[in-house]
């Protein structure tokens, strides 16, 4: 399926259940007791391949593979719909994915926000959705954990790696997989310029944060208002403390063994992004807690963040993609 022929698809939007049977971690479960998070319905967009009735959200073929995106924004913005932004790189994906995925899906999930707007959406709002777009995939239409490759930009990367953490580390046998913890892992993460520090520990005058300040584009999304958002009710010193929301902190109490069990993971990165030395941080545990063999990474010279996002960021852009497909290809 082309480019083109994904533009001209219809997007319609297909409701998740919440995933009340999924939240049984106890330190997701204090916080969203803190920030009065509740699991939701949530909507979700496919791209590809349709069902014989040319509606999108058919049943998991046999032995058919999906990848599961979850989009950026900073967790303030940003939204699933196949004309949002990072659908661009979702429809491009299908040139570099080998055979077995013919569908994408993109769930949406709650945005953070706070004072002058509307307080919603804090930690952990979104994971609670991202489980419910994973609960749809398997429980509803039959896929596979291992047939599941979870992909995420950004915020979306971020979250991608909460939920595979999460997925990896957690008994849920309501997924069908067993009672052993890791039984619903997916078969892999895609993580494209992930942020790794919400409290920005790494700051500093010889920091990627100062270097590649003019090289960048993210400034905004540092300012405060994400990462108030984000924490919401929960102690300040949650955005550079807790591992789930800021995974790469210098200053998390006990950053070993946080990262157990992970699937097949590849990260790539700008070599001229200003989240450079957390991404590093993430990276070094993430081999800490698993070897080398567990994980790709790719830092792609002089390129911002997420060059894949933008179709003028070449060769930056077309580097990406060819690095993803090696990756996807290698898991075969």
């Amino acid at each position: 399926m082309t480019s083109d022929d994904l533009k001209r698809q219809r997007a319609e939007a297909l409701l998740c259940e919440p995933a009340f049977d999924l939240i049984v971690h106890g330190e997701i479960q204090e916080a969203a007791r803190i920030n009065d998070i509740k699991p939701e319905r949530v909507a979700g967009y496919w791209l590809g391949k349709r069902g014989p009735d040319g509606k999108a959200g058919q049943k998991a073929g046999p032995d058919e593979r999906v990848i599961y995106g979850l989009h950026g924004g900073g967790f303030v913005m940003g939204s699933a719909h196949p004309d949002f932004a990072t659908g661009y790189i979702y429809r491009k994906m299908f040139n570099y994915v080998p055979k077995g995925y013919e569908r994408i899906y993109q769930c949406e999930y709650r945005l953070s926000w706070s004072d002058p707007l509307p307080t919603q959406g804090a930690f952990p709002a979104a994971l609670f959705d991202a489980l419910a777009g994973y609960q749809y995939l398997v429980r509803d239409l039959g896929f596979r954990p291992s047939n599941i490759l979870i992909m995420g930009e950004s915020a979306g990367a971020n979250l991608a790696l909460q939920l595979t953490r999460y997925l990896a580390q957690t008994a849920l046998p309501a997924l069908g997989g067993g009672p052993e913890p890791g039984a619903a892992r997916p078969r892999g993460q895609l993580l494209l310029s992930p942020v790794p520090d919400w409290g920005n520990t790494q700051e500093g005058p010889e920091s990627s944060f100062v270097k590649s300040h003019n090289n960048d584009m993210v400034h905004e999304f540092f300012k405060g208002f994400p990462t108030k958002s984000l924490v919401g009710r929960l102690p300040r010193e949650a955005a550079w403390e807790n591992s789930w929301i800021s995974p790469g902190s210098l200053r998390l109490p006990s950053p070993e063994s946080l990262f157990v069990g992970m699937p097949p993971t590849c990260i790539i990165i700008g070599g001229g992004e200003m989240m450079l030395d957390g991404v590093r941080t993430l990276r070094d545990r993430i081999v800490a807690d698993n070897g080398e063999s567990i994980l790709t990474y790719l830092e792609i010279p002089h390129a911002a963040h997420v060059p894949m996002t933008h179709a003028w960021h070449e060769p930056e852009n077309t580097q990406g993609y060819e690095a993803s497909e090696r990756w996807l290809d290698s898991l075969e």
